[in-house]
């Protein structure tokens, strides 16, 4: 069905025999997996698994699958906030979780099961066979996958307090008095923390980890100088 999902994503409107003569089954079958797909909600709930880039995520979708059923590992770049790195994975699964697509893969460099989020992945190239190792679950707990290295406290001015519900819920923040919005939640980073304060602009103010103040400030006067 992960098949399906990706031709899907590729293509508006796609025929029983199209599909079946894509995969090589049944018409039979295709028209099972598509009841399949459509049981995961009901009539009143639309799914749109796609993205703003879905003309270069499908083809992932689909070569990462056939990777995966043929048992092959499967080479990339990779960028994160680290820095870029080429990566060979022996891929095990294709999860959607938290709105995106991951790989849940052995990685050759580190030596252990990570998660690769597709719309990190370049230059996606199939490689060489491997022996299928026994491989556990991913841990998806938010403590597993965004550990909280910061702690971040911050004034942010009532207009915001739709993205702080939207990102963080209802519970990351308290209505002061003047009706500021007093934010308290983990960060995973340095770099992804200060960045979201200063996407507010004038609108955010950081209270803690002190320190993290005047890197703000010289991110600020780095834009200034830029812009004189």
């Amino acid at each position: 069905m992960i098949g399906i999902l990706a031709i899907l994503l590729q293509h508006e409107k796609v025929t029983a025999p199209y599909l079946a003569e894509t995969f090589e089954v049944s018409r039979r079958t295709i028209q099972r997996d598509i009841e399949a797909l459509c049981m995961a909600g009901d009539a009143h709930i639309l799914i749109d698994l796609s993205s703003w880039y879905k003309s270069s995520l499908a083809p992932k979708i689909e070569l990462l699958h056939e990777a995966i059923q043929a048992g092959r590992t499967v080479t990339f770049a990779y960028f994160a906030p680290g820095g870029e790195t080429k990566r060979t994975v022996e891929p095990y699964d294709l999860i959607f979780q938290w709105t995106s697509w991951y790989l849940w893969g052995f990685c050759s460099s580190r030596e252990e099961f990570r998660l690769f989020k597709l719309g990190r992945m370049t230059d996606v190239r199939l490689g060489e066979a491997f022996q299928k190792r026994a491989a556990p679950l991913p841990d998806f707990s938010p403590q597993r996958v965004f550990p909280d290295a910061y702690q971040i406290k911050a004034v942010i001015w009532p207009q915001y307090k739709w993205r702080l519900i939207e990102d963080f819920g209802p519970e990351s923040f308290t209505t002061q008095a003047d009706g500021t919005l007093l934010f308290s939640f983990g960060f995973a980073d340095k770099t992804s923390a200060i960045g979201w304060i200063v996407s507010f602009g004038d609108g955010a103010e950081l209270l803690e980890p002190v320190e993290f103040r005047k890197d703000i400030l010289a991110f600020a006067e780095g834009i200034r100088e830029k812009y004189r």
